[in-house]
């Protein structure tokens, strides 16, 4: 195989080199709560057949989806956390591939580019979202696809290929709803790259008028696309989180999303602005990074996202950071990459999650005595355990029902729970009831503070849960079973 050969394929290798490290780097539990709400959602449509809608991420859910029907084509039947696990890494291992080809299509030398893909994909930011339930690695491969584009209309620009570079910017957008920003670094990119002339800035304004286009119409004639069909509602449900909006908390996000989740990179990547030569690739960075900083203070201020937010900007950092020092330095950057990842806040979520779910099986197993257990958990730390350590069927979160307008809970509704619940019992199932999901439905407003203390959330009287807690109790015995924080409910 010839030199020139072994460079096309280096695209696939890169990304083929990627997936295989993440698949066996893949976490055995899940990362926070988004990964727990997804399988949720995802469990609720295979189960009852809800329908796969997120009010923000509106492709997720259909793309996990399309790949679980892929695996199993494939002969692959993997559990929830698997299924999440592996289209992360997959998604994550394509955006490496598309980085380098990329790279390629720029000039960069081939040293350099290497040196740049690799620390792309061994950042810690990279490697933490590739390897857990996320929105944020999957998203890699539509945005490494709107790079590589963007690389190819650098040198062969088109009118046409600016309105595809603005579809393609939707894609991203459509896994993870932050990258509505993303063409402001690939526009600038362009720009910057072309030269600052009127051409060039009239062919990046299509491809933006093409995604705004995409962005704000497609939910006006589309269902699915959740609060971007009313803005005004999701708006106001998107400042409601409680915490603070404000701007005088810039620096600290930007210690706390930036530069230490992405070291070195994040802090190296800013030299570039030293480099005659790197200048206008510096300055499109900064462009590009100011959004992504702005979302990052609108959501996360009192909750570290650990770089979710900020991952689109680690591709421009690491191709500054690479061009910058040269390959002389890789070893010395690349070392610390791959070993800064497992040092950083998201590895003691997933301890502690990991302790949790052990703990939480061998109490199920205890109270079920033998027989197989369907379980009622109360927060979303407990129903990651069950969706990571119990089958599907085996449980059911008492939230929705806890947490259920008064108004709502009809008599029909409390009976069906209970005859559902009989016929588990009736059937031979250990049913049981965790401490934690009694206390939930008895106060559910203090659990979901307990959770997330800066959720507005209504009084108890307004919701349906201290009813449910006493239908239960008025229905079931609930018997003190092999563990003591796990029940079991006998019909009487």
């Amino acid at each position: 195989m010839t030199a020139t050969s072994m460079r096309r394929l280096e695209p696939a290798l890169f990304g083929l080199a990627a997936l295989v490290a993440y698949v066996l780097l893949a976490a055995d539990s899940f990362y926070k709560t988004d990964g727990i709400d997804i399988v949720r959602l995802l469990d609720a449509h295979l189960q009852a057949g809800a329908p796969l809608d997120h009010p923000w991420h509106v492709g997720y859910l259909p793309a996990l989806f399309w790949f679980r029907s892929l695996l199993m084509t494939c002969g692959l039947s993997p559990d929830y956390l698997q299924l999440g696990a592996w289209f992360s890494a997959f998604g994550a291992a394509l955006g490496v591939g598309f980085a380098r080809a990329g790279m390629a299509r720029l000039g960069i030398k081939d040293a350099v580019a290497r040196f740049a893909t690799t620390a792309f994909a061994l950042s810690p930011g990279v490697l933490t979202f590739a390897t857990v339930v996320e929105f944020h690695g999957p998203m890699l491969a539509p945005l490494g696809l709107a790079f590589w584009w963007t690389a190819r209309l650098i040198g062969k620009p088109s009118w046409w290929g600016m309105v595809v570079l603005g579809a393609l910017c939707h894609l991203p957008f459509l896994v993870h709803s932050q990258q509505l920003f993303l063409p402001v670094w690939l526009l600038a990119f362009f720009v910057m790259k072309r030269g600052f002339d009127r051409e060039s800035l009239s062919m990046a304004a299509v491809a933006g008028v093409v995604h705004g286009a995409l962005a704000f119409g497609l939910p006006q004639l589309l269902p699915g696309y959740g609060h971007w069909s009313d803005l005004g509602a999701g708006f106001a449900a998107e400042s409601s989180i409680g915490r603070p909006q404000s701007l005088d908390y810039t620096l600290q996000i930007f210690w706390q999303e930036w530069l230490w989740p992405q070291l070195p990179l994040s802090l190296f990547a800013f030299t570039a602005a030293l480099s005659r030569s790197l200048r206008r690739e510096f300055i499109a960075f900064v462009i590009g990074f100011v959004p992504f900083l702005y979302l990052s203070v609108r959501q996360l201020v009192f909750e570290p996202e650990f770089g979710a937010y900020m991952l689109p900007m680690v591709l421009p950092a690491a191709m500054l950071t690479a061009q910058r020092f040269g390959t002389r330095w890789s070893v010395w950057l690349l070392l610390p990459l791959g070993l800064y990842q497992w040092v950083t806040g998201p590895q003691e979520h997933l301890l502690v999650q990991k302790k949790g779910d052990a703990w939480f099986y061998a109490e199920v197993l205890r109270a079920a005595d033998g027989a197989t257990p369907f379980v009622l958990v109360g927060s979303h730390s407990e129903l990651g355990s069950a969706f990571a350590r119990l089958e599907p069927g085996q449980l059911l979160w008492v939230r929705t029902n806890a947490a259920m307008p008064r108004e709502q809970a009809t008599a029909s509704h409390f009976l069906g729970v209970e005859s559902y619940l009989r016929g588990m019992h009736d059937a031979g199932r250990a049913v049981l009831i965790t401490d934690v999901a009694m206390k939930s439905l008895e106060d559910p407003r203090q659990a979901m503070l307990d959770e997330k203390a800066t959720l507005e959330v209504p009084a108890n009287d307004a919701m349906a849960g201290p009813l449910f807690a006493e239908h239960l109790r008025s229905k079931f015995a609930i018997i003190k079973a092999g563990s003591p924080d796990v029940w079991q409910l006998v019909p009487k």
